[in-house]
């Protein structure tokens, strides 16, 4: 292969980039964050042959067809939607010169098995209906063994019992996902870590589909007798049930020195007295009272307060998703390309695969590196 010039898509700091210009007699490395390529610009050993750029747009315009004999792109694809990385794969392909090698890598499923053919995979459009937060959840394991803090990676399979499709992916501003997750519960039933881990699903799950998943969860700091609690969760709105009220639960005894806090029950909602009342049926059992609270005003009164601990409970258990959502930000979104649709978009770009590389890493997420080369037409 001739090294006349090179393409590192997703460049960041420049370190890839730095490597290949010691190679080739050119090297370009695009980045979309500002940040990133001033880091790169600044650490740059070799200005005459490197060069970085930023790039914000869907394509790469900026660059002439077939400019490259060697382009790579490593851990950048598996942050992108898949509609817009399948977008960038054909920008790599027009920009890779005749008989020149592309090594890309992204993410083929996080689920024991590939999604069927012609599965879809739409964003959500916005909180689903109530009705719609029905599931079936299974997982083999009765009972887990793990030492403290450690990572397990948990197969579950997910069934949609509602009348409603669950949208496979997040919304605008990264919001609405459905996804599968987890608490930790104290031996005594209580809620002592409200989330955990998160596994999106791998395509759309319509009306009665099932998918099976990966689950990475991470066992409590101390040792000890849990229960590990599977729900589902729909991000910024609700989890389907109440956190501590999920049927579907697995004990795990945890074992080894401590390796955090303690983990404590966390504080749950007290039972008002309004809320007491509203169980009586009062106008039912006792319609007489019923009339004389009407006639004082205290009815009235009691569905004001009513509305307001419901609005307070709705705010804090938006609160707990945000704070939920936040811990995990420093995690960059993951998606998935099912390897099948990959080399039927390379074929149909006249490219041939030479090879691909699977691992499974720990987070369940089945990683392909794709080595490629573009087909001189006779």
């Amino acid at each position: 292969m001739p090294r006349r010039r090179a393409l590192d898509f997703g460049c960041g700091a420049g370190r890839l980039t730095q490597a290949l210009a010691s190679r080739f007699e050119r090297v370009d490395g695009v980045d979309i964050a500002p940040s990133m390529v001033a880091a790169a610009r600044r650490h740059n050993r070799h200005p005459e042959r490197c060069h970085y750029h930023r790039n914000a747009t869907p394509d790469l315009a900026l660059f002439e067809n077939e400019a490259f004999t060697f382009i790579c792109s490593l851990l950048v694809l598996q942050h992108m939607e898949p509609r817009h990385s399948k977008a960038y794969l054909r920008e790599l392909l027009r920009l890779l010169a005749p008989d020149g090698l592309l090594v890309f890598q992204v993410p083929s499923r996080r689920s024991p098995e590939e999604p069927p053919l012609g599965a879809q995979q739409t964003a959500a459009s916005g909180p689903l209906p109530r009705e719609a937060r029905r599931a079936r959840i299974a997982t083999t394991p009765a009972s887990l063994r793990a030492g403290t803090a450690e990572h397990l990676l948990l197969e579950v399979e997910v069934e949609n019992c509602s009348g409603h499709t669950w949208p496979c992916l997040a919304g605008a501003s990264e919001q609405h996902g459905v996804h599968l997750g987890n608490h930790w519960l104290l031996g005594d039933g209580s809620v002592c870590q409200l989330d955990d881990g998160r596994c999106p699903l791998p395509f759309d799950l319509a009306p009665g589909a099932r998918a099976r998943l990966l689950l990475p969860v991470q066992a409590p700091a101390w040792a000890g007798d849990y229960v590990l609690e599977l729900d589902m969760v729909q991000e910024d709105v609700a989890w389907f049930q109440a956190p501590g009220a999920c049927s579907v639960r697995v004990r795990c005894q945890v074992e080894g020195d401590p390796k955090g806090a303690r983990p404590t029950p966390l504080p749950s909602p007290a039972l008002s007295v309004w809320r007491r009342l509203l169980s009586l049926r009062i106008r039912d059992s006792h319609p007489r009272l019923h009339q004389a609270l009407r006639a004082t005003g205290l009815l009235a009164l009691y569905w004001r307060l009513r509305r307001a601990l419901d609005e307070l409970s709705r705010r804090r258990d938006e609160g707990r998703l945000r704070r939920a959502r936040r811990s995990r930000e420093s995690r960059m979104a993951m998606y998935c390309v099912p390897r099948r649709e990959v080399v039927a978009l390379l074929e149909a770009e006249g490219a041939h695969v030479l090879h691909v590389d699977q691992e499974l890493d720990p987070g369940g997420f089945e990683s392909c590196r794709y080595w490629v080369r573009r087909i001189i037409s006779s």
